[in-house]
């Protein structure tokens, strides 16, 4: 697509007032050019053999062939279409969407619940006008969606900056992502070493039912225990704690334990970090902590979230990974850390685990 003015749209949708509605919503937006519908998978999928389209919304639940269903097959016939999940707010749709994140699609609105018909509209006109952003952002850079390139390690990019040793031991590892964060995580996590000796956070940009559900299926697949973190939860070593969608996450350090047991905070402060939850809000809770040494994680996202926390714990405190460019589905987050010379590695997503095991394994080694 050379002129993102022109989008051509395709709803999928079996319900008629979701249809309607989104459908309105588009064609006030001026970067829409054709907006074509279809009440089930079997009919978009006949439609995709007539047409392109640069956005196809897809409903979860659908009668006869489901949304993920229908997901596998346009991103098995045509990959480099833009897939967003349409999602409710029950269980099972919001397990099926962590899935369809999984299996290809680039994102998900949720369909708004209010009584009033305005606020549904502002919403999802909100949602759309993000997903056209998002867009525009892979046009720009667009992802390599099969047989990503894999760097020799003697490539992987590190900062010419970079301190003459790691530092370490880690006390903390971090991990921030927003837009392809769940394929991510998946794709990372089941090959962390089992034993960190340190916590590990996760701040992912979600609302609430979804963090739950990610949570749960995180812990199906990782190499460690996940769980959705709760109010002044002693954060435990080698286990994985993902901040709740619409709560900031933060810690707490006890100066006089040599051992620096940290506490998670959850708060629900008004947004003066967008979203929230905030990967600043964590990273600036842990510069609080001087004793405290990090290893930060960027990945995949739309944004800079993290690049304003990650500036003000000291470099001589922490060690931050940004995934590379060419293995993000939206090079956003990392491309901010890279830009403000924060990133001390730049890793292709597949080697993120192995850069973790040595760093881990350093513990104040020169760096290779």
């Amino acid at each position: 697509m050379s002129d993102i003015s022109k989008m051509n749209v395709l709803i999928v949708d079996d319900t008629p007032f979701y249809r309607k509605v989104l459908t309105d919503v588009l064609r006030k937006l001026p970067q829409i050019d054709n907006i074509q519908v279809a009440t089930n998978g079997e009919s978009a999928l006949q439609k995709l053999e007539k047409a392109k389209y640069n956005l196809i919304l897809l409903d979860v639940n659908m009668p006869g062939l489901g949304g993920l269903e229908t997901l596998k097959k346009i991103t098995t016939l045509y990959p480099h279409t833009t897939v967003v999940m349409l999602s409710s707010e029950n269980k099972t749709a919001t397990d099926t969407t962590l899935e369809s994140l999984r299996a290809g699609a680039v994102d998900f609105i949720e369909k708004p619940t209010s009584n009033d018909l305005q606020e549904n509209i502002h919403s999802l006109s909100k949602d759309i006008k993000r997903i056209i952003t998002l867009i525009h952002i892979r046009e720009k850079n667009p992802p390599v969606k099969k047989h990503p390139i894999i760097y020799p390690a003697s490539k992987i990019t590190t900062k010419p900056s970079s301190p003459t040793t790691i530092p370490g031991p880690f006390d903390l590892i971090t991990i921030g992502c927003s837009t392809g964060g769940p394929q991510a995580l998946s794709a990372i996590l089941p090959h962390f070493p089992k034993n960190t000796n340190c916590p590990i956070l996760i701040v992912q940009h979600m609302s609430p039912t979804f963090t739950t559900s990610l949570a749960e299926m995180l812990n199906q697949v990782s190499s460690l225990p996940v769980k959705e973190a709760s109010h002044n939860e002693l954060a435990l070593k080698n286990n994985i704690y993902i901040a709740p969608g619409n709560l900031h996450m933060k810690i707490l350090c006890d100066h006089k334990n040599p051992t620096h047991p940290i506490l998670i905070q959850l708060n629900d402060k008004p947004k003066s970090h967008e979203p929230r939850p905030s990967f600043d809000v964590l990273l600036e809770s842990i510069s609080n902590f001087p004793e405290i040494i990090t290893l930060c994680i960027v990945l995949t996202g739309m944004g800079s979230d993290g690049m304003n926390g990650i500036s003000r714990i000291p470099h001589e405190k922490r060690f931050c990974i940004a995934q590379d460019p060419i293995t993000c589905a939206i090079y956003g987050m990392p491309k901010a850390i890279i830009e403000h010379n924060l990133a001390d590695a730049i890793v292709p997503l597949s080697d993120i685990p192995d850069r973790v095991k040595t760093l881990l394994s350093s513990k104040n080694s020169p760096l290779a």
